[in-house]
């Protein structure tokens, strides 16, 4: 009644939270890896179809909390 919230999901703008922790992190880097080469939509964080290096590399460029 205060006003506060508790967002218990990562904003809808920081795609690379592959785990939905609100922290862009080793997890997040371990699902990608394996989830390497299917389609999963999840790890797919650059939505071409396929996991790779690109979502890779897109994971550890946003490394930190959600903003």
């Amino acid at each position: 009644s205060g006003g506060n919230t508790d967002d218990a999901v990562c904003p809808a703008d920081c795609l690379t939270d592959v785990n939905n922790d609100v922290f862009v992190g080793r997890n997040d880097v371990l699902a990608v890896v394996v989830a390497w080469d299917s389609d999963d939509p999840d790890a797919d964080v650059d939505n071409d179809g396929l996991v790779g290096i690109h979502d890779l590399l897109t994971v550890l460029a946003t490394w930190g909390p959600c903003q």
